[in-house]
């Protein structure tokens, strides 16, 4: 199936929104608090795409939007990678980051970071392999749901050539 990323309009906010949710339910609500998992919802996701399109780059696969990337604040750091569960395993994390880091680059910089839930360990592993070494780790405020959660920060050297 063909796979393409690209730049995020607001008229996507629906459908990325059931993506994010569905990637959020499925890989994320599992390994927060309970009383948190109620903050986020399929609107979250929408909101999102709809208030900075910009900073966000859809992936879709077979013209299906099956994924999300965003550097919310425009920066070097990636905030946002999501996979709907029936896209998962077909290179669209790896597409989102890469396409990520060359916008990263693109502004100017010469590394990306990353930050992830410590027990999200298909995301780490996909970091890891994309070559992204672990910073730190420890407890850190999710704004979104209310709570600290244990969190690796993760970089990568952009000027030391890419695979």
């Amino acid at each position: 199936m063909s796979l393409r990323v690209r730049p995020a309009s607001a008229g996507d906010a629906a459908a990325a929104g059931q993506a994010g949710y569905a990637a959020w339910l499925k890989g994320i609500s599992p390994i927060v608090p309970a009383e948190a998992r109620g903050r986020v919802t399929e609107e979250s996701f929408a909101s999102f795409v709809r208030e900075i399109p910009e900073q966000i780059l859809i992936a879709e696969r077979a013209g299906v939007v099956a994924g999300l990337g965003a550097t919310e604040r425009g920066d070097n750091h990636i905030s946002d990678i999501w996979v709907a569960p029936g896209h998962e395993g077909a290179g669209i994390g790896t597409a989102l980051v890469r396409d990520l880091e060359k916008r990263i680059a693109d502004r100017g910089y010469d590394n990306v970071t990353i930050s992830v839930l410590s027990d999200n360990a298909r995301a780490l592993s996909l970091y890891r392999h994309l070559g992204y070494g672990l910073v730190s780790k420890g407890p850190e405020f999710d704004i979104h749901l209310g709570c600290d959660l244990e969190t690796s920060f993760l970089m990568k050297d952009l000027t030391a050539g890419s695979e």
